[in-house]
């Protein structure tokens, strides 16, 4: 069956999938508008030098450990509701989230946001990208 002959004879099915696509795409997009799209690592560097953002690496410890953002604080995202009431006093600076592709932190981000931190940020590319920017990370 062709899909020009599945078309003409499932009309419904059809357009319930084309409805369901077009919501998908309209609430990735919606998300994306939401976070800005992340600020990239040079950005980044600006942002933490000139209004003192703090990082926030939601990868797990072991991840952390092979190297992260210098003075990055690690709360893995499983853990990150159980951290939250700590991190009050830090909801009126910027803060970048970051993860390994930039994927997962996009999450925390959405979170960050209704749980109060206005300026939270996705650091786009997340950690891979701050590796190819050449830019330090530390260990330990």
């Amino acid at each position: 069956m062709s899909i020009q002959t599945f078309i003409v004879s499932h009309p419904f099915l059809f357009g319930a999938l084309a409805v369901v696509l077009a919501l998908v795409v309209l609430t990735e997009i919606q998300r994306m508008r939401r976070l800005g799209g992340g600020i990239d690592p040079a950005t980044a560097v600006q942002l933490i030098n000139r209004e003192a953002a703090w990082v926030l690496d939601v990868r797990d410890a072991a991840a952390f450990k092979q190297g992260h953002i210098v003075d990055a604080k690690n709360i893995p995202q499983a853990r990150l509701d159980d951290a939250l009431a700590g991190l009050d006093g830090q909801k009126e600076r910027p803060v970048i989230v970051c993860c390994e592709a930039g994927v997962s932190a996009a999450a925390v981000v959405e979170r960050l946001l209704k749980a109060g931190f206005d300026r939270a940020v996705l650091l786009r590319g997340g950690l891979r990208a701050w590796r190819e920017a050449d830019l330090p990370l530390e260990k330990r």
